[in-house]
């Protein structure tokens, strides 16, 4: 995957480096230095939320792609079974909100009674809606059974950080990457909530 939030970085470092340069220049007026500035800040800002949209479309696409390697998905041949493996299982989803230990002990036990049958699909949609509920004990029931997953769930956790929600903070250090003070001297419409240098 391309380093989006490196290139981000580097775009701010040369910024910052033009900025300065523009700021000491003695052959320009107050204005010409501002409509420069100005200038730089529009076409830098813009570059660096390309970086920013590019780096969560490619994180959403490598998170999906994780879930259907993970919690497989419906083809012609399997349609049924994949939809009602998940019905039974949402099922299970809808009681954890009035009777969590109830549910958790269904999945356990569901969970435990498909392994034994070999039905893949209903113990990848148990995997799935535990993933998506929050229910550790049965995920780490399933990771313990098929430990090849581990690497790819702790991928899926990592990557999903801040892109559910919308929250920067679930990816802060990547996501602050693409944060472009505004300089004082800046007279284009201001980005809402910037910051000014």
């Amino acid at each position: 995957m391309i380093d989006y939030p490196a290139l981000a970085r580097t775009t701010i470092d040369t910024y910052q480096s033009r900025l300065e340069d523009i700021r000491t220049d003695r052959n320009l007026s107050d204005e010409g230095k501002s409509a420069k500035i100005t200038a730089l800040f529009d076409q830098s800002k813009a570059k660096i939320d390309g970086y920013r949209d590019k780096y969560i479309n490619a994180r959403r696409k490598r998170r999906d792609a994780l879930q259907r390697e993970l919690f497989g998905r419906a083809t012609d041949s399997n349609v049924l079974a994949y939809r009602d493996a998940h019905d039974r299982v949402a099922r299970l989803a809808a009681l954890s909100t009035t009777q969590s230990a109830q549910a958790l002990a269904e999945a356990h036990t569901m969970l435990r009674q498909a392994e034994i049958s070999g039905d893949e699909l209903l113990v990848k949609a148990i995997a799935a809606t535990a993933y998506a509920e929050g229910w550790d004990s049965v995920l780490n029931a399933y990771i313990t059974n098929h430990p090849e997953t581990a690497d790819k769930f702790a991928e899926l956790v990592n990557i999903s950080a801040g892109l559910d929600a919308q929250d920067i903070f679930g990816d802060w250090d990547n996501m602050s990457a693409f944060d472009l003070v505004v300089p004082r001297e800046y007279t284009g419409v201001r980005p809402a909530g910037a910051a000014i240098l």
